[in-house]
């Protein structure tokens, strides 16, 4: 899925748009924060209001249908390798895995009011594979719903992970003479 907006918000605007064959724009109505409603086929419900002076009055609530992100795009956990420092606020880590999202998903995930409460449980150091899960929230977001748990890997491989046999026999003095070809 991708969608051509600077909000998920837009997106459904555009939607509206498309389905009632109109024009409105987010300066002639507001739209509310979607909320979990299960009714007639739809799993969300958006109320669009009027905005005084501006043509309009009253207004009209949206059932529509959210996505999960296994439904957008095939997958309920993200693994993101984190390049650099490894000890990042959570804050710069959010930062960089919504960039990486938004770029692979084109979906604008890093502009305000896109995900709601996040969790950053950090476990690892730079000696592990894993450093940490970040845990993303959707429930404001107007095309996706639910969660997202995001693996964060260190770019550094530690070596136990590649050189898995240490213990060796050790060099075996060979009978062969070798002959000097210099």
């Amino acid at each position: 899925m991708a969608l051509n907006v600077t909000s998920t918000k837009q997106a459904l605007v555009d939607l509206v748009n498309a389905e009632n064959k109109k024009a409105f724009t987010l300066k002639l109505i507001t739209v509310g924060e979607p909320s979990d409603f299960v009714s007639a086929g739809t799993n969300a419900v958006a109320r669009f209001t009027s905005i005084p002076g501006k043509g309009y009055r009253g207004y009209v609530d949206i059932n529509y249908n959210r996505l999960t992100t296994l439904e957008a795009f095939g997958v309920d956990s993200y693994q993101y390798t984190l390049k650099g420092d490894v000890e990042i606020s959570g804050d710069e880590l959010l930062s960089r895995v919504l960039a990486d999202l938004s770029e692979k998903w084109s979906l604008p995930l890093s502009a305000v009011g896109e995900i709601g409460p996040w969790v950053y449980d950090k476990t690892g150091t730079v000696e592990d594979l894993v450093i940490g899960t970040l845990d993303l929230d959707f429930s404001p977001n107007y095309v996706l719903r639910g969660k997202l748990r995001v693996t964060v890997m260190n770019e550094k491989i530690p070596l136990p992970n590649v050189i898995t046999v240490v213990r060796l026999d050790g060099f075996v003095t060979d009978e062969t003479e070798l002959e000097d070809n210099g």
